[in-house]
């Protein structure tokens, strides 16, 4: 048989409760993290629902060029080799 050796240690209660109800309330939900990612959820399926409704706007698309057909003088001109310019946006 062997022989163990403990050590007892006296441990501290918690103080008294609060007499606040609704003080040891909001402290226990806010401690509960099921509770904590159902609020998340909530809110990230608000979120997709408001950008599911965004996608019925109208959009608004904008393409330009600048430059020409000039003829060619030998030289390049900045004004006839700028890329075309395309610009979107959605009006909301």
């Amino acid at each position: 048989m062997r022989d163990s050796h403990f050590t007892l240690t006296d441990v501290s209660l918690p103080g008294p409760l609060s007499d606040d109800a609704e003080t040891l309330v909001t402290e226990a939900c806010g401690s509960r993290p099921e509770l904590n990612a159902a609020k998340l959820n909530q809110s990230v399926i608000e979120r997709f629902a408001e950008a599911e409704r965004r996608l019925r706007y109208p959009s608004v698309s904008a393409v330009g060029a600048v430059g020409g057909p000039f003829p060619f003088t030998g030289r390049i001109s900045p004004i006839s080799t700028a890329p075309p310019a395309s610009i979107s946006r959605s009006p909301f």
